[in-house]
């Protein structure tokens, strides 16, 4: 309980310290914008010091293949624990229509920021932390998942991401 605590915060001083903004221009997601089909975004919070791996597409060599679906895996610091993985892809493989709220069967709590609509879904096993969040922004479908972080950080993560075309 003590780690869990003590993790907790170390995550909440990640998103409270100033540095630099993590992974928007990272070399292996510019190379990855080349070959997508749709437009990749990244987290640009201040002061995110986590590891970044691309478990997908695999394999993957640059300008071989058109590129459909991705996702991103980031890690602590260290690179052993598993913070979150944001998956893309197009967002007419999945919807008819530019709102989440509508795609999902209504699934989960409906959050917004600014003009997106995104809904959250809880894991039902945990009390505190982690779940899904899924949103569409520029016709590309972001799902965001988490066992560690709260609902509010995985929030802030999905304001923060940003174009990396």
């Amino acid at each position: 309980m003590v780690h869990k605590t003590l993790f907790i915060m170390t995550l909440s001083l990640l998103f409270t310290t100033l540095g630099q903004f993590a992974y928007a221009a990272d070399p292996d997601l510019l190379s990855l914008t080349r070959d997508a089909d749709f437009q990749l975004f990244a987290p640009s919070l201040r002061g995110m010091d986590w590891k970044l791996d691309i478990p997908q597409p695999s394999p993957y060599t640059p300008g071989e293949q058109k590129i459909a679906f991705t996702r991103f895996s980031y890690f602590d610091k260290s690179g052993n624990d598993y913070l979150l993985g944001i998956e893309q892809r197009t967002a007419e493989e999945y919807y008819t229509t530019s709102s989440a709220n509508n795609a999902s069967n209504n699934n989960g709590e409906p959050v917004r920021w600014n003009s997106t609509e995104a809904q959250f879904r809880a894991w039902a096993d945990r009390e505190d932390n982690g779940g899904f969040l899924r949103w569409i922004q520029n016709q590309t479908y972001n799902e965001l998942s988490s066992v560690v972080l709260s609902k509010k950080q995985m929030i802030d993560i999905a304001k923060s991401i940003k174009s990396i075309r």
